[in-house]
């Protein structure tokens, strides 16, 4: 099983050990082949910080920040959107990644995991504040039309290509409501992790 998991450690309530056990339990359960993968993303570099992926931290909490420095664990190379990946597949995984400077174009860790047969589990967080996967898809429709997705363009980051809201066509992202309707359709699942809901 390949898992991709975005999570608040805290909303879960007291572990002992934190996200270190958190971060064990996760590979247990996707033991003894799976591959666990977190967000590591850093957009700081936006703001001119320097991004080196074996050194600079992830911005998206505990467990990511865990596993990223775990033995073994492999960081996609992606100065925004990078993920931590660890367990079978992960080197393998990271590598038809490698050198894609676009963060949600076609051959990107986000756009490559329903080739993966991945899932999905969000720990302690609403929709809005987790599911970055829409973005790939909106790309992916952009690239076939752009008038289906007007309020997002192509941006260049220092070197590095970002699907962006436009800033003046005046859209909030408002992910909740699409998750509600995948939830009232059965399409997920949801259920807790200790105090957190997923």
């Amino acid at each position: 099983m390949t898992l991709l998991v975005h999570s608040a450690v805290r909303s879960i309530g007291s572990v002992y050990g934190k996200a270190a056990t958190v971060r064990d339990a996760l590979l247990e359960a996707i033991a003894p082949f799976g591959t666990l993968i977190v967000p590591t993303y850093t957009f700081a570099f936006c703001h001119g910080a320097s991004f080196m992926a074996d050194v600079t931290p992830s911005e998206m909490g505990a467990l990511s920040e865990v596993v990223r420095k775990t033995y073994g664990a492999v960081r996609i190379n992606h100065p925004i959107y990078s993920f931590a990946l660890l367990g079978e597949r992960a080197t393998t995984l990271a590598r038809l990644t490698y050198g894609h400077d676009d963060c949600f174009g076609r051959d990107s860790l986000l756009r490559s995991l329903p080739k993966w047969g991945a899932y999905i589990l969000s720990i302690g967080l609403e929709w809005n504040d987790f599911w970055t996967q829409v973005h790939a898809i909106e790309q992916q429709e952009w690239e076939k039309d752009k008038a289906l997705v007007p309020y997002r363009h192509m941006v260049n980051i220092r070197g590095y290509g970002m699907f962006a809201r436009r800033l003046d066509a005046g859209v909030v992202t408002a992910v909740n409501p699409m998750g509600q309707r995948l939830e009232d359709a059965g399409i997920v699942r949801t259920g807790y992790v200790g105090e957190a809901p997923c």
